[in-house]
């Protein structure tokens, strides 16, 4: 089966090619174009109803109308925490409060983030991030702080034994193995957490506010109990990288496709790049997955649609 499809303006549904047969006229390009949209607000629809996201957001270059020249836009992620990975991004021109707000504004469980002031008015449970406080710190040391060195190694040390976990887990192969493996070690966590946030009420007194050494203190004070929560229960990640590993890719699209023409572009390279990243999360060959889902969106009833959707139990092969 072979498998073409034609793109303009970042990615717009304009022919797919499936063996001998062509959705080449325009009120079929429109169908599929639904239906894809159909396809990813479910999958957002599901993410929602996970009790783990993590979140996080990228820039992506936006064609100006006219202007002969491109302004900033951003691609917003959500993935789960929990259970079957899936991933759906979302285009805007806007990084504000009010994006985080419509995407995240109705979610009731805990979001996995950073400390960015737009995701600070939303009404649910937060864990930070780790990884953010560790590179304030690493920063502050390669600029010549000692003092921060201490408090750089309790993290790693930290790392060191959510490494342990995950090596053990990977063992038995299960998530649930993976929780109950980290409960066992973050016993151990507790204690290098308490001793951190010790050391940083005690350079905070001692430090000058806008050497980088307290500047990386305050930081990881102003989000102490969000750093905490990962004690507390074992399916919160230490940090959100899963999200921060996937906006690696979006800088991959950036070298290769430059720009998106327009908003709806974006919209639609959201949507496609939201089945990439769900495919490779999954183990399962995109491309394969198109050639199994194009041919069969027209026909899915509505009740079926969860088919459409890509997950681990279906084979790449």
């Amino acid at each position: 089966m072979r498998l073409k499809t034609i793109l303009n303006y970042g990615l717009k549904f304009k022919c797919f090619c499936i063996g001998k047969s062509e959705f080449n006229e325009k009120k079929d390009s429109i169908i599929v174009e639904i239906k894809a949209r159909t396809n990813s607000k479910r999958m957002v629809d599901r993410i929602m109803q996970c009790d783990i996201l993590h979140a996080d957001e990228t820039f992506i270059k936006l064609m100006v109308k006219g202007a002969k020249k491109c302004k900033q836009a951003y691609l917003w992620c959500r993935l789960t925490g929990v259970g079957p990975p899936m991933i759906a991004f979302h285009f805007s021109p806007s990084r504000s409060r009010d994006v985080a707000e419509s995407l995240l504004g109705d979610y009731s469980g805990t979001i996995i983030r950073d400390s960015y002031a737009a995701y600070e008015k939303l009404d649910c449970e937060v864990a930070c991030c780790w990884a953010h406080v560790r590179r304030r710190f690493l920063q502050a040391v390669e600029n010549g702080y000692g003092k921060a060195e201490p408090l750089l190694k309790i993290i790693q040390e930290l790392y060191q034994i959510e490494r342990v976990a995950k090596e053990r887990a990977e063992k038995k192969g299960t998530e649930t193995a993976l929780f109950q493996e980290r409960k066992n070690v973050r016993r151990q966590s507790q204690k290098f957490v308490r001793e951190f946030f010790e050391q940083c009420r005690v350079l905070k007194e001692s430090e000058r506010p806008t050497s980088l050494v307290a500047q990386a203190v305050s930081y990881a004070l102003n989000i102490e109990e969000e750093l905490k929560k990962f004690l507390k229960d074992s399916r919160l990640n230490i940090d959100n990288n899963p999200a921060e590993r996937l906006n690696r890719g979006i800088a991959i699209i950036r070298k290769n496709c430059l720009f998106a023409g327009n908003e709806a572009g974006g919209q639609r390279l959201a949507i496609l790049y939201s089945f990439a990243a769900t495919c490779k999360a999954n183990g399962i060959c995109f491309r394969k997955w198109l050639e199994d889902v194009l041919p069969r969106l027209n026909s899915t009833p509505a009740g079926q649609i969860d088919s459409l959707i890509p997950e681990a139990k279906q084979s790449c092969q």
